[in-house]
């Protein structure tokens, strides 16, 4: 090869290596608009395993538990009518009626429950605490809703069972929902009228009642009065002359000069004087 060749061939080298130190350099320079993910600390990473570690324990300590709700045959949903739905969490499988159904879930930790319902223009109201714990065998929570549909039709109550890490957010076990289909009948015609009835009945009732107590009450009272009203001792009978016999009052004593000299003239009965002969009526008397 000629030496001319040569030199060529050690220039054209020689530029593709710098060529290619360039493209590596650029390559592995980090981009400035991006900034370096930071490292996490020592303690940052001891705290994660340490939640970790918490959370496995948790699991471990949970057992199993029975869930029961009100089922679609007790529900007897009525247009406008609120109806109560109920749901249990049971750390063992007792106080409960024969034939329940009954789901198993995850307890011995703080245990949500979750109503969701639909259809029929239907609102769920709570009546109690969304979180409570179930934290032995021997525990029951009680849940319950008000569930009132505004027109007849169908409705569906979902319900959700999670639990949690005690007084966490952090989901230890999460249930997949079930949902309970229940038939909302149509309002009676009449049932206004009924409805306005039995509360006029209630009314007039307590109202009876109270006056019956009140009337019991002032008669008791009037006995009593008069009673101790018409209680005299006797004594006091003597001197009104509630016996029949005149009070007699005492008389002054004299002077004593006067009852030395005057002498006191007996009292005189009246005579009575005998009726005539001709008004005296004569025994076997005929009529002539």
């Amino acid at each position: 090869m000629p030496v001319e060749s040569r030199s060529c061939l050690y220039v054209v080298t020689a530029l593709l290596g710098i060529l290619l130190g360039l493209a590596v350099a650029v390559l592995s320079t980090p981009d400035p608009a991006t900034p370096p993910r930071p490292r996490l600390p020592e303690v940052a990473r001891g705290g994660e395993q340490d939640h970790i570690s918490k959370v496995d324990k948790a699991r471990q300590q949970t057992f199993q538990g029975f869930l029961v709700h009100t089922q679609k045959e007790e529900l007897d949903l009525v247009a406008d009518e609120p109806h109560l739905f109920q749901a249990q969490v049971l750390g063992a499988w007792h106080q409960t009626k024969p034939g329940t159904p009954r789901r198993k879930v995850q307890a011995g930790t703080e245990i949500g429950v979750r109503l969701h319902c639909s259809g029929a223009k239907v609102s769920c109201t709570r009546l109690s605490s969304e979180r409570q714990n179930v934290l032995t065998k021997a525990d029951v929570a009680t849940w319950m809703w008000e569930v009132t549909a505004k027109q007849a039709g169908k409705v569906s109550l979902t319900v959700t069972v999670t639990s949690y890490l005690g007084g966490t957010k952090t989901v230890l076990f999460e249930k997949p929902p079930f949902t309970v289909q229940a038939e909302v009948a149509e309002a009676p015609e009449d049932r206004g009228l009924i409805g306005w009835v039995k509360d006029a009945y209630a009314a007039v009732k307590a109202v009876l009642t109270e006056a019956g107590v009140l009337a019991g009450i002032a008669t008791t009272v009037a006995i009593l009065y008069f009673a101790l009203k018409n209680r005299r001792s006797p004594t006091e009978g003597l001197e009104a002359g509630d016996s029949g016999t005149p009070s007699r009052t005492p008389a002054e004593p004299t002077q004593p000069s006067q009852a030395q000299g005057a002498t006191t003239q007996p009292t005189r009965q009246p005579v009575t004087t005998p009726p005539a002969e001709s008004d005296r009526p004569r025994p076997n008397a005929t009529a002539e």
